[in-house]
């Protein structure tokens, strides 16, 4: 099963490609999902209360700590999701326990669901065409 979503354009046959070849090479894989490194680190977001109090926004150990000197994080990209039917049958859900990322450059992670990202989107787009892959 293969699910490509049309707010993701800007991914590549051979993403396509080799997240299949990810889901057949590894041995005792389900599902492959789509991911990029996170843009904004999540150990620098919080949530605000109504009063906006920012008295236990961050976690203690994010404070004064710069986004490099954090862990690495990833963030689904919505761009690729493939897996055997029988594990998303069973799993109803194509993220578990044998499911595995296949990276994804940020650049060709552009997800539209804004005006901002569609501008986003086009631009990258020209500078591929004019440029090439």
């Amino acid at each position: 099963m293969i699910l490509l979503q049309p707010t993701s354009p800007l991914r590549s046959e051979e993403d396509i490609t080799r997240s299949l070849e990810l889901l057949c090479g590894k041995r005792d894989t389900g599902a492959v999902v789509s991911v990029c490194e996170a843009v904004d680190h999540p150990m620098h977001c919080g949530i605000l209360p109504e009063d906006g109090n920012m008295g236990n926004f961050l976690l203690p150990n994010a404070y004064n700590k710069n986004r490099q000197e954090l862990p690495l994080y990833y963030k689904l990209n919505g761009a690729i999701y493939v897996a055997f039917w029988e594990y998303l049958k069973r799993n109803k859900n194509f993220i578990g326990e044998k499911t595995y990322a296949y990276v994804m450059p940020r650049e060709r992670s552009v997800d539209v669901d804004t005006e901002i990202d569609l501008f986003v989107a086009e631009y990258l787009m020209r500078k591929i065409n004019r440029d090439g892959p």
